[in-house]
């Protein structure tokens, strides 16, 4: 057993949303669950939080929360505290507290109830957590939108391989083929010192063919826990020079493919980790 990803991204062609739109969303969702616990007032607070979601989903979204710091703060904050208002109603709910004559009325309060914690958890859980990891691989600078487009790709294979590791976790490696920039340019020749001499092509090790540069992350283990294979790559990654300023170029565009393994075949190596090039 193995997993296998890839992320592959066209161009964002959406307007990144204005940070008073995003608080109009969230303060609509606090009056609304102000207001009372009705299925009205429930189903208004999931509708608004609903397209707080959809604002923040892909690179539009992400550049939007990581362009106002504060503000994701704020945000995380706040709804935070509403996920705890909906966990003692529901509880309040539990103990009997609240009691409808009409069971119709109870099942669209619940149907609400519903809408409203997977849209809180979407933010919380997905969103948020999201932009602070593309902030992290990026040690904090992303200084544009076609930056975070190429982070977040980083970002989503190594959560992917995360997810994917139950089939198998003895080794696993990324493959980021960055187009787009110019493969030659002294300053980016200069950073690459000789790593693309390596015949085991191993960890950090880089290839530049058609124009483009294929790096490499790669990590093993015969004994580990979960998590560790793509805690050592994402080290790699912010540790990377080169991968962190052709990430930065306003014209880098990535391809990221990844690998976890069970080592079916082939010994429990470093070069025996995927992905494997052509040679």
């Amino acid at each position: 057993m193995c997993g296998i990803i890839a992320v592959l991204r066209r161009q964002s062609r959406r307007t990144a949303p204005t940070v008073e739109s995003l608080q109009q969303l969230l303060a609509t969702a606090e009056r609304a669950v102000a207001a009372g616990r009705d299925p009205a007032s429930l189903d208004a607070a999931a509708q608004a939080l609903a397209q707080l979601d959809r604002a923040l989903k892909g690179t539009a979204g992400l550049w939007a929360m990581l362009q106002h710091a504060a503000f994701t703060a704020d945000l995380a904050a706040r709804v935070t505290k509403l996920q705890q208002e909906l966990l003692a109603f529901e509880r309040s709910l539990d103990a009997g507290a609240v009691a409808d004559a009409v069971d119709e009325k109870l099942e669209l309060r619940n149907q609400a109830l519903v809408r409203l914690k997977d849209a809180l958890w979407a933010v919380l859980r997905d969103r948020l957590p999201h932009a602070e990891a593309v902030r992290g691989l990026a040690n904090g600078d992303v200084p544009h939108l076609a930056a975070a487009a190429a982070f977040s790709s980083l970002q989503v294979a190594l959560g992917a391989l995360d997810r994917l590791e139950v089939r198998g976790r003895d080794s696993a490696g990324v493959s980021v083929i960055v187009s787009g920039v110019d493969a030659n340019a002294p300053s980016l020749r200069a950073l690459l010192a000789g790593r693309d001499q390596d015949p085991l092509f191993q960890d950090a090790s880089v290839r530049i063919a058609d124009g483009c540069f294929n790096f490499v992350y790669k990590h093993s283990a015969e004994i580990g826990e979960l998590g560790d294979n793509t805690a050592a790559l994402r080290a790699s990654m912010r540790g990377d020079r080169l991968l962190q300023t052709v990430l930065r170029l306003a014209t880098a565009e990535a391809l990221v493919l990844g690998h976890t393994r069970w080592a079916s075949v082939g010994i429990i190596s470093e070069p025996n980790a995927h992905p494997l090039n052509h040679e």
